[in-house]
């Protein structure tokens, strides 16, 4: 994949990244596209949970990559989350953790997100890339989130941090069409994931799936040792992860 000329374009509202980026792909739009909003009113994270943050205390943006397999489709998100990751410590003195699939921590606190989505029609694949950085809003008191500002006192400005991602991306997305590259964002990722070695339940549609989680296959899903010996999750199938006191095994 030859390094994307990244096209910035800024909205002061939109109802959602992803989804203005996703009709506009089905249009005609081609890779390198990013939208960026200081203000989203129809924003969404998994499970269709709603998040609404205040004008400018967020980065909000949404990236459009096309990819010539299924394969690399699916280490779009986990190089998108290591690019977050680590463009927010590169420009700030703050340490970020991972957990299953794409949620930026610190320590137990959710500091970000990621939600794609995977387009196909005829000969086109792309993934639409979500990140939700939390900068100075940690968000509503019943979610157990936090900010950078809340972390280290003082935050990046949107345009800043995205231009630092953009560019922790852009090496990342040279790594995809290969299976030697795949390998080793794979290692990478596996690196920064908090969840691997702990026990968790993956909720998956009606089944929820109870085990170690042990790493991550050669198509991104996570897996994870159970009684009944290893399953293998899907990122569009799992709901969410959760640590748990005790092993359930």
């Amino acid at each position: 994949m030859t390094t994307l000329s990244w096209r910035i374009e800024h909205f002061d509202e939109l109802p959602s990244t992803n989804t203005e980026l996703v009709t506009r792909w089905r249009e005609g739009e081609v890779a390198g596209a990013v939208l960026v909003t200081d203000f989203q009113s129809a924003g969404k994270g998994r499970r269709d949970r709603e998040w609404m943050a205040p004008p400018k205390s967020s980065l909000l943006c949404s990236v459009l990559i096309e990819v010539h397999s299924s394969e690399a489709a699916s280490f779009v998100p986990f190089s998108a989350a290591l690019a977050t990751k680590n463009a927010l410590e590169s420009l700030m003195n703050i340490s970020v953790g991972m957990k299953w699939p794409n949620d930026l921590l610190v320590g137990e606190k959710k500091l970000a997100g990621i939600l794609s989505e995977y387009l196909i029609t005829g000969d086109r694949q792309a993934v639409v890339v979500g990140i939700g950085v939390n900068l100075t809003y940690a968000g509503p008191e019943q979610v157990l989130a936090t900010s950078v500002s809340d972390e280290v006192g003082s935050a990046p400005a949107p345009q800043v941090l995205l231009e630092a991602l953009l560019e922790e991306l852009s090496h990342r997305l040279e790594l995809l069409e290969s299976e030697a590259g795949r390998k080793e964002l794979r290692a990478e990722y596996e690196a920064s994931l908090s969840t691997l070695g702990q026990v968790v339940n993956v909720t998956m549609g009606d089944r929820v799936v109870s085990g170690f989680a042990q790493g991550i296959d050669k198509t991104g899903q996570l897996i994870v040792a159970t009684t009944e010996g290893e399953v293998h999750c899907n990122v569009g199938d799992v709901i969410h992860v959760r640590p748990v006191t005790e092993p359930s095994l």
